[in-house]
């Protein structure tokens, strides 16, 4: 998988990038970056995982296609946190029902 930022990808090995594709939480976006519906190509981590909470928990955890996820990064997540939360609670309750 082709991703953006090593920060970024999850993995079950700290130097091995994960596929959001493989991963069963992630089923409910069908591949697609959750601000867009653009085919997405990376998890991007809502709170970064220097942070060291909830790090690769999956409502940590949001796919971005190529666009956002480079926006994102050049504005500063902490910008975005409130937006992607919002993203990723809406998408919950579609799926939940």
């Amino acid at each position: 998988m082709k991703t953006i930022s090593k920060s970024c990808a999850i993995s079950d090995t700290p130097d091995k990038p994960g596929d959001f594709r493989e991963s069963r939480d992630f089923e409910k976006y069908r591949d697609r970056c959750i601000l867009c519906k653009r085919p997405a190509v990376t998890l991007h981590h809502i709170l970064p995982r220097s942070k060291g909470r909830r790090s690769n928990s999956p409502d940590n955890l949001v796919p971005l296609c190529h666009h956002h996820h480079e926006l994102i990064h050049q504005e500063g997540p902490a910008n975005w946190r409130t937006r992607l939360e919002a993203a990723r609670d809406k998408t919950a309750a579609l799926f939940s029902s």
